[in-house]
Protein backbone atom coordinates (compact mmCIF):
# COMPACT_ATOMS: atom_id res chain seq x y z
CA UNK A 1 0.00 0.00 0.00
CA UNK A 2 1.56 3.52 -1.03
CA UNK A 3 0.74 5.97 1.14
CA UNK A 4 -0.74 9.41 -0.25
CA UNK A 5 0.57 12.98 0.39
CA UNK A 6 -0.46 16.05 -0.97
CA UNK A 7 2.81 16.91 -2.17
CA UNK A 8 6.75 15.92 -2.36
CA UNK A 9 7.58 18.56 -4.44
CA UNK A 10 8.33 21.69 -2.33
CA UNK A 11 7.56 24.89 -4.76
CA UNK A 12 10.10 27.33 -6.02
CA UNK A 13 8.21 30.41 -4.15
CA UNK A 14 5.34 30.84 -1.90
CA UNK A 15 2.96 33.32 -1.49
CA UNK A 16 2.45 34.54 1.64
CA UNK A 17 1.52 37.13 4.28
CA UNK A 18 3.40 38.67 6.60
CA UNK A 19 2.19 39.87 9.58
CA UNK A 20 3.90 42.33 12.18
CA UNK A 21 3.89 42.16 15.76
CA UNK A 22 0.48 44.05 17.15
CA UNK A 23 0.42 46.67 19.09
CA UNK A 24 3.84 48.70 18.46
CA UNK A 25 4.41 52.36 18.32
CA UNK A 26 4.53 53.68 14.65
CA UNK A 27 7.98 54.62 14.17
CA UNK A 28 8.81 50.98 15.38
CA UNK A 29 6.53 49.57 12.34
CA UNK A 30 8.52 52.23 9.88
CA UNK A 31 11.50 50.58 10.75
CA UNK A 32 10.16 46.70 10.99
CA UNK A 33 9.00 47.90 7.55
CA UNK A 34 11.91 49.25 6.00
CA UNK A 35 13.64 45.88 6.87
CA UNK A 36 11.06 43.79 6.02
CA UNK A 37 10.74 45.53 2.27
CA UNK A 38 14.48 45.36 2.15
CA UNK A 39 14.83 41.56 2.95
CA UNK A 40 12.27 40.61 0.20
CA UNK A 41 14.28 42.24 -2.22
CA UNK A 42 17.31 40.49 -1.50
CA UNK A 43 16.06 37.27 -1.59
CA UNK A 44 15.03 37.98 -4.81
CA UNK A 45 10.93 37.74 -3.64
CA UNK A 46 8.61 40.04 -4.59
CA UNK A 47 5.51 42.51 -3.25
CA UNK A 48 2.43 41.51 -4.47
CA UNK A 49 0.86 45.16 -3.39
CA UNK A 50 1.23 47.88 -1.35
CA UNK A 51 0.96 46.94 2.48
CA UNK A 52 -1.72 46.76 4.41
CA UNK A 53 -3.10 47.61 7.74
CA UNK A 54 -5.37 45.63 10.40
CA UNK A 55 -7.73 47.74 12.18
CA UNK A 56 -5.21 48.07 15.64
CA UNK A 57 -2.57 49.45 13.13
CA UNK A 58 -1.03 46.45 12.46
CA UNK A 59 1.29 45.83 8.83
CA UNK A 60 0.33 42.81 6.75
CA UNK A 61 2.67 42.25 3.69
CA UNK A 62 1.73 40.16 0.53
CA UNK A 63 4.95 38.89 -0.98
CA UNK A 64 6.21 36.52 -3.01
CA UNK A 65 8.96 34.95 -1.22
CA UNK A 66 11.45 31.58 -2.71
CA UNK A 67 10.93 28.95 -0.77
CA UNK A 68 14.92 28.64 0.37
CA UNK A 69 14.39 31.94 2.05
CA UNK A 70 12.16 30.89 4.37
CA UNK A 71 13.76 31.05 7.00
CA UNK A 72 15.00 34.22 6.67
CA UNK A 73 11.91 35.28 7.63
CA UNK A 74 10.60 32.74 10.30
CA UNK A 75 13.55 34.15 12.44
CA UNK A 76 12.75 37.57 12.08
CA UNK A 77 12.01 38.81 15.43
CA UNK A 78 9.25 41.82 13.68
CA UNK A 79 7.41 39.00 12.07
CA UNK A 80 4.23 37.66 14.52
CA UNK A 81 2.64 35.67 11.85
CA UNK A 82 3.32 34.00 8.28
CA UNK A 83 0.54 32.82 6.42
CA UNK A 84 -0.01 31.01 2.89
CA UNK A 85 -2.17 33.59 0.81
CA UNK A 86 -4.97 31.82 0.19
CA UNK A 87 -6.86 32.25 -3.30
CA UNK A 88 -10.62 32.58 -3.46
Amino acid sequence: MQKLTTSTHTPATLDVQLMLIPNLEDHVYQLAMTHLLEKIKVTKGELQESPYYLSDKTPVVRAIIPSTALSRFENDSAIYRIEKTDFF
